[in-house]
């Protein structure tokens, strides 16, 4: 059984960043309404990061795919260190 993956989305114009947990059976839309029932926040898919699994999204850079490529890189880094 696969465990879930975290999707992250940022609040418009705060600092914060919220996560969902997705199953594997599930699709993006259904984070996204998860998003805008509970929290009120209304965002577009493509806003939705899904690449950040192991380290959540900033402010500035959720969903970009510079922050995304950061993360990796990061990632690795720690991993050969």
């Amino acid at each position: 059984m696969e465990t879930p993956r975290r999707i992250f989305a940022s609040y418009p114009d705060s600092p914060l960043c919220f996560c969902d947990y997705a199953f594997p059976d599930e699709k993006l839309f259904e984070s996204r309404e998860r998003f805008r029932d509970l929290l009120e926040l209304h965002v577009k898919e493509e806003q939705l990061d899904t690449a950040s699994e192991s380290q959540p999204c900033t402010y500035k850079t959720c969903g970009s795919d510079s922050a995304r490529a950061d993360v990796r890189k990061k990632n690795v880094l720690q991993n050969v260190i």
